[in-house]
């Protein structure tokens, strides 16, 4: 053991199993989609004319704008937090890999 080289940090030297990669991508999905749905509400009940001009629906039909408000920020919101979800693991493995290369563990 050499006196003069630092000690590894746990942070580097630990790495995403299968099982927190899918937690992270799930979680983000979740989280996304809460907000998303939010958002779509918060649109729905201050501007429900947004909707009505986009999707062509007249006042007199029997469409729920709050129903289409939080379903269209649900799906959006699932997608865009899966898509940041794998962005993070890509992202923690390429970082992980780096390190590894640099520290002379990896090939």
């Amino acid at each position: 053991m050499n006196p003069y080289q630092s000690p590894e940090s746990p942070a580097v030297a630990r790495s995403l199993s299968m099982w927190r990669s899918f937690a992270i991508v799930v979680m983000s999905g979740v989280g996304f989609g809460l907000a998303g749905s939010l958002l779509g509400l918060m649109i729905a009940l201050l501007a429900p004319d947004y909707y009505r001009m986009v999707f062509h629906i007249s006042n007199n039909s029997g469409t729920s704008l709050l129903q289409l408000g939080m379903g269209l920020g649900l799906t959006q919101g699932v997608g865009c937090g899966i898509a940041v979800g794998v962005a993070l693991v890509f992202a923690n493995a390429w970082y992980r890999s780096r390190i590894a290369r640099i520290l002379g563990q990896g090939s």
